[in-house]
């Protein structure tokens, strides 16, 4: 089960902190209205507290965690300027034969025409 902590802010009294064990935040704070004996409208701020230090959950929820995802975005946009470059690099040379191909073409058509 998860744990989950929230603030409660009862009626003529200062907020404060509890957790509980609930499978889900909806349990959670069913369990804290019958546990404190507060309204549900009192129960606000309601999170799942995540413990980087457990070592009883299990690390291969399938989930993948934020990191993961910032890696994969990381190298999906390295990977994207490798290509920009190497195209950028291929490029330049074809632009190139074809610009010399062209003013050859040019100079010819060009000489054909002196000559006759």
């Amino acid at each position: 089960m998860a744990r989950f902590e929230a603030q409660v802010w009862a009626s003529g009294e200062l907020p404060y902190q509890v957790e509980v064990n609930a499978p889900n935040i909806f349990a959670a704070k069913k369990q804290i209205v019958r546990r404190e004996g507060v309204e549900e409208h009192e129960v606000n701020r309601i999170f799942e507290i995540h413990d980087d230090n457990d070592s009883s959950s299990s690390g291969s929820s399938g989930g993948g965690s934020s990191d993961g995802d910032g890696t994969l975005a990381a190298i999906a946009i390295l990977g994207t300027i490798a290509l920009v470059m190497w195209a950028w690099s291929v490029l330049k040379w074809v632009l190139l034969l074809s610009l010399i191909c062209g003013a050859a073409y040019g100079i010819m058509k060009v000489a054909e025409m002196i000559k006759d």
